[in-house]
């Protein structure tokens, strides 16, 4: 991890400096549209999608709790920016240019949940420990309550993929779609030699840069992968930033 250099901590009300100001707001501003994307007709038409894949009237109930969850993340990230002054109007907030990446993916099964679940909610985890002690004191205040959901996201995933795995076909299936979404997860981190992630750890926004919080990541993830029987992708297949 690395070692943070010494730094002021803002409120919302405080003077900062406009490169700080800048960096917070983009970083809002994509943990907001990526969470509410769930609000919109295709968000919403996948969540019920996936509802009706659920194998199990609970399966069925936790999917309408992820949903409730992950859209309160996104309306958390909007007040944030609201209390920084940033009005998001309606016309922005419905647009069509939002930052998305991952979540535009439709899934096509119950697996793919699954996958989506235990990898890229685990990803989203990673992003929100870096905020618990942000020198951005209301983004220090709300992250543990986001690592909690997304810790409780990515167990279920493996939970999950564990019951899928029990039978041949199950693994086969999980083992088939596991490179891709495995690449896709890594990508999330974005690029290792970002010069943007580096001043986001010299300001405290963040405790690692993209490559360190990516290692971290794979050190986690691959033991559960095997856990699961199946084998570990190769780290640089498919992928799109390194």
């Amino acid at each position: 991890m690395s070692t943070q250099t010494a730094r002021t901590q803002y409120e919302a009300t405080d003077p900062m400096p406009e490169e700080y100001r800048d960096l917070l707001i983009r970083l809002l501003r994509i943990q907001a549209d990526t969470e509410t994307y769930l609000l919109f007709p295709k968000g919403w038409a996948q969540y019920a999608h996936i509802a009706n894949l659920a194998p199990t009237l609970e399966d069925r109930v936790k999917v309408a709790q992820y949903l409730a969850e992950e859209t309160r993340h996104g309306l958390i990230a909007y007040k944030l920016l609201r209390d920084l002054g940033v009005e998001v109007t309606e016309q922005e907030f419905e647009g069509e240019h939002r930052n998305l990446y991952v979540f535009d993916k439709w899934l096509e099964s119950w697996t793919e949940f699954g996958l989506f679940n235990f990898l890229a909610d685990r990803v989203g985890r990673f992003q929100a420990e870096e905020w618990i002690d942000s020198s951005y004191l209301p983004l220090a205040r709300v992250a543990p309550a986001i690592v909690r959901d997304e810790t409780g996201h990515g167990n279920a995933g493996f939970y999950n993929l564990r019951r899928i795995c029990k039978t041949p076909e199950g693994r086969a299936d999980v083992q088939r779609l596991l490179p891709q979404w495995y690449a896709t997860a890594l990508d999330m981190f974005g690029r290792s030699d970002s010069r943007r992630s580096v001043r986001y750890v010299e300001l405290g926004l963040k405790r690692r840069t993209n490559g360190e919080a990516r290692q971290a990541f794979v050190r986690e993830v691959e033991p559960l992968i095997r856990e699961l029987g199946l084998d570990v992708p190769d780290v640089t297949s498919l992928r799109k930033y390194l």
